[in-house]
């Protein structure tokens, strides 16, 4: 984790918990993207079925995935690097 900011540290956080859902939903990301490419305003009832499968998907994984079990697993990590950081003096 090393010297970062408090405000450092929450933007990683919030990024590899993005990164856990989107990559729980590849698939139905691609599906929608796919559907969505080359379209305007279409896309709202052309990929209404691809939209709400992502969702979904997206929705669940957030249900699944506590972004509270990431903060544990980075301050976990923030205390073994200190303790060791002690250790070694």
């Amino acid at each position: 984790m090393g010297n970062k900011s408090a405000i450092e540290e929450e933007f990683e956080l919030r990024s590899i918990y993005q990164q856990e859902v989107k990559k729980n939903c590849q698939k139905e990301i691609e599906d929608f993207v796919q559907c969505a490419t080359g379209r305007t305003i279409s896309v709202l009832w052309k990929c209404r079925e691809q939209s709400h499968i992502m969702k979904g998907c997206l929705q669940k994984t957030i249900d699944q995935t506590s972004e509270w079990r990431l903060r544990s697993q980075q301050e976990g990590e923030k205390q073994k690097a200190y303790k060791e950081e002690i250790t070694k003096d």
